[in-house]
């Protein structure tokens, strides 16, 4: 079936397997199957408009609309709904049954949905209970003195890093895991000492590789297997490989050997490989680990007959699922919280932490068989945020959908004017960038010359203001960074935290 995307217009095919997918995966109540149309948004445009709902990295200070202390959160002052520090949000001071409401069958469910949604509190930020000294982070669970890290678990003494699992005294990293004393890596593993690099694993005190595996001492290698003191993939004397070395501790030759590396890599092909191990039946994927018959989906672990889903982990029978895992017969939901713990019939929601029977939800934490709600936590049968029995809802919600049946809404995830974030703001914006920028604020000029040696690096560089080389925005160097730096014998960066994530993502995606 060709149909044309109603966003962007391009032609995009829904295959008789999907719709053997839709139709597997549509509910039953009372005997009676409510049949999930095919999509009216090509791929691209579906996962555009769920990464909307979506803000991991930009943060702001104000004040919690509870308790009124200073916090941090992904969403400003002027938000139009409240917003709770995670003490306030989980105390029982409220409840998110305060803010039912009764289904009108006079108005489209979206209408009635935004309603809702001005009313009930919101997480100032999503981090877990047991994450320690980590206020300045976002999706985070059980990590310990961690700074600007988003989406990470189980990590310490992390800083700026992105989607890392068990990384020790990191900084700059992006899907880097089991590894510790890394900077500025990409998708490496069980890694110590290890710099500037990406696709690699089991490697240690080396700069500058891609594709290696089991190498120590290498610098400005790609495709080396069990290999030490290489550079440019030649074998050369443990005192040429500490000559190079030390010249990295420089800020102007370190830029210089970026280059030399990057024209190395481009020469030799070595970034343009999909990533995809122990794996069979994969079309059109990359970065994918012991999976199976899948289909466009990209960082995932653990999958079995999924289509179009990123970063999720142990997922069956699924498709258009971001962020998360453990779940089966998901579609078309961003942000699954469950781990270990398997969910299934989750449909069109944002930001889910509970096992089966979701729709059209915002926000639902130890919470089943939950239908148009938001903030909902600990509370099972729910219909706009209203408790009912469970004979009650099952009565209930198939009137719902033919009620949204008739109004063109079933079948369709919530529309971008209902996300909470300006598009700017949020993970769509990394993928998608817009032509728009955000407002520029008066930054200062740097007034300060960062010394090109990490050695000839003061203390009072950390009540300097720098200034990004390519955005120009201001930044500062925190104690434990410096710390880092120096330990690691590396320059002062000269580009911002953004700028930096930026130039990472677009190392990663070359290849697209």
């Amino acid at each position: 079936m060709q149909k044309v995307c109603k966003t962007c217009e391009n032609g995009f095919e829904t295959s008789k397997d999907d719709l053997r997918f839709y139709e597997k995966i549509s509910p039953v109540f009372n005997g009676k199957k409510y049949l999930i149309p095919p999509p009216t948004l090509c791929p691209d445009c579906r996962l555009k408009r769920r990464l909307i709902w979506r803000n991991e990295r930009h943060l702001y200070k104000r004040k919690c609309d509870l308790c009124k202390k200073e916090i941090i959160s992904i969403y400003p002052s002027e938000a139009k709904f409240p917003v709770y520090c995670h003490k306030c949000w989980w105390s029982d001071k409220w409840a998110s049954s305060d803010f039912q409401k009764d289904f009108d069958f006079k108005k489209p469910f979206f209408e009635q949905f935004a309603d809702l949604q001005k009313e009930v509190p919101r997480l100032s930020l999503f981090i877990d209970p047991s994450t320690e000294n980590c206020d300045y982070c976002n999706y985070g669970s059980d990590n310990k003195n961690c700074y600007l890290c988003f989406t990470c678990a189980q990590c310490e003494d992390d800083y700026y890093c992105d989607y890392c699992l068990k990384v020790l005294n990191g900084l700059d990293n992006y899907r880097v895991d089991y590894s510790e004393l890394c900077y500025e890596c990409i998708d490496c593993q069980n890694c110590w000492n290890l710099f500037f690099s990406q696709n690699s694993s089991f490697c240690r005190e080396s700069y500058f590789l891609i594709n290696c595996n089991h190498c120590d001492h290498c610098i400005g290698c790609g495709n080396l297997q069990n290999k030490s003191y290489y550079i440019f993939n030649e074998k050369v004397t443990e005192d040429e490989y500490k000559t190079t070395l030390q010249k990295l501790s420089s800020q102007k030759y370190l830029e210089k050997f970026k280059k030399l590396f990057n024209d190395y890599v481009i020469k030799n092909n070595l970034n343009k490989a999909k990533q995809i191990k122990s794996s069979e039946d994969i079309v059109d994927c990359d970065f994918v680990q012991q999976s199976k018959n899948c289909y466009r989906c990209k960082d995932i672990l653990g999958c079995q007959d999924d289509k179009y889903c990123n970063v999720v982990v142990k997922m069956s029978d699924s498709y258009d699922v971001y962020s998360g895992g453990w779940g089966s017969r998901v579609y078309e939901v961003i942000g699954i919280g469950n781990t270990k713990n398997s969910s299934s019939d989750l449909y069109f929601s944002n930001y889910l932490h509970g096992k089966y029977n979701i729709y059209y939800s915002d926000v639902v934490l130890f919470s089943d068989n939950v239908f148009g709600s938001v903030g909902i936590k600990r509370q099972n049968y729910s219909i706009l945020n209203k408790k009912y029995s469970k004979e009650k809802w099952d009565e209930f919600v198939p009137k719902i959908i033919e009620h949204m049946q008739k109004t063109g809404e079933w079948g369709e995830f919530f529309p971008v004017t209902l996300s909470p974030f300006p598009y700017i703001d949020s993970l769509a914006n990394d993928f998608f960038p817009s032509n728009k920028e955000k407002i520029k604020k008066d930054f200062k000029l740097q007034t300060y010359k960062t010394p090109e040696n990490i050695s000839d690096v003061p203390d009072s560089i950390m009540k300097e203001i720098l200034a990004c080389e390519d955005c120009k925005k201001n930044f500062k160097i925190i104690k434990p960074e410096l710390e880092f730096y120096r330990k690691m014998h590396l320059p002062i960066p000269i580009f911002c935290a953004d700028c930096r994530y930026k130039k990472r993502l677009a190392l990663r995606f070359s290849k697209d």
